[in-house]
């Protein structure tokens, strides 16, 4: 997951991220967490952006999209919203 704006990029990763503000609908796997802190971007963020795979993921659907690593998938990510418009070695 990618935020970014003016000056400013963060990214997330599922498997480290800190969902304790789920609470009671925290979920045994960072997978259906990631999948449930989708979902709540969507409700609470209107303005996001999402990537093809972030909306497979919050549905529910398979995610068939493959990378061939994270550097991989955040420059894929970084064009798609706009924010790389040239080619950057991440």
């Amino acid at each position: 997951l990618v935020f970014a704006g003016e000056g400013v990029l963060r990214e997330l990763r599922p498997r480290s991220f800190d969902y304790s503000y789920l609470a009671e609908r925290m979920r045994p796997s960072s997978r259906e967490n990631f999948r449930l802190l989708l979902n709540d971007l969507t409700v609470f963020a209107g303005e996001a952006a999402f990537t093809a795979m972030a909306r497979d993921l919050a549905a529910g659907r398979e995610v068939t999209h493959s990378f061939g690593s994270d550097k991989e998938m955040l420059r894929f990510t970084l064009w798609r919203l706009g924010v790389l418009v040239v080619p950057l070695e991440l």
